[in-house]
């Protein structure tokens, strides 16, 4: 990824996790990249798999990945009540 990607996708990810983390009281103890895309037919492959998911979750192929995950926080709280 170019580092103004990068850099877009980390001030997503605070904006997004931060209000969170604070609410919640959430803590990542680590986190790190498990594996590779290295060919776009691996990036289809994922791709692929993310559009599946989110047709069994009842999710609009539309919605972003900050609002899928917030969605998934309200289907959490509504399990956890």
């Amino acid at each position: 990824m170019p580092p103004i990607q990068q850099k877009k996708a980390a001030a997503e990810f605070a904006a997004f996790w931060q209000p969170l983390f604070e609410r919640f009281n959430i803590h990542i103890d680590f986190a790190y990249r498990t594996f590779r895309w290295d060919s776009e037919a691996d990036i289809k492959a994922h791709q692929d798999n993310d559009r599946a998911v989110m047709a069994a979750y009842g999710f609009s192929p539309k919605l972003s990945e900050a609002e899928c995950v917030a969605e998934l926080f309200k289907m959490y709280q509504e399990l956890t009540k």
